[in-house]
């Protein structure tokens, strides 16, 4: 099992208690101490007091575990204005909403898509783009992140 998924057993119980939704985990190992930064989410948004509290939280968690076998630093961060999403909930979610997605294997011959989440099955969910319609497997994704077009 990878880092990511051993912290998010372990954290993810408690973290969902305090109405935290855990958005992404990732673990990025260095020499000197490798950095695992938790993304979350709330109702209302995350600032830098949640960030701090969570980070309170699961330190003493983790420290008492042997998943890291070197040194590592915490970062607690919100998932930002085009977050990662991952899960078949958060598709549920955001539908409606527009994505811009890379796949692991070809979908209709592409491994990039961006368009509009329009439905989502127990396994796979459908982007709408200009040219059509491509049914995407959740497992087929390699990264889906919401797209935010901001006009100044």
């Amino acid at each position: 099992m990878r880092i990511e998924e051993q912290v998010e057993n372990l954290i993810e119980r408690v973290l969902e208690s305090e109405g935290i939704e855990i958005v992404d985990i990732e673990y990025v190992p260095a020499p000197k101490g490798g950095r695992l930064t938790i993304y979350i989410d709330k109702e209302g948004g995350v600032d830098i007091d949640t960030c701090a509290r969570v980070s309170e939280l699961i330190s003493p968690i983790l420290d008492t575990t042997d998943i890291f076998k070197s040194r590592y630093y915490l970062e607690v961060s919100s998932p930002g204005i085009e977050r990662r999403i991952k899960k078949r909930r958060d598709f549920e979610r955001f539908k409606g909403r527009e994505v811009r997605v890379e796949t692991k294997v070809p979908v209709d011959g592409r491994r990039n898509f961006k368009g509009i989440i329009s439905d989502v099955f127990e396994k796979s969910f459908v982007i709408a783009e200009e040219s059509g319609e491509h049914e995407i497997r959740f497992d087929d994704i390699k990264k889906a992140n919401l797209v935010v077009d901001i006009e100044f």
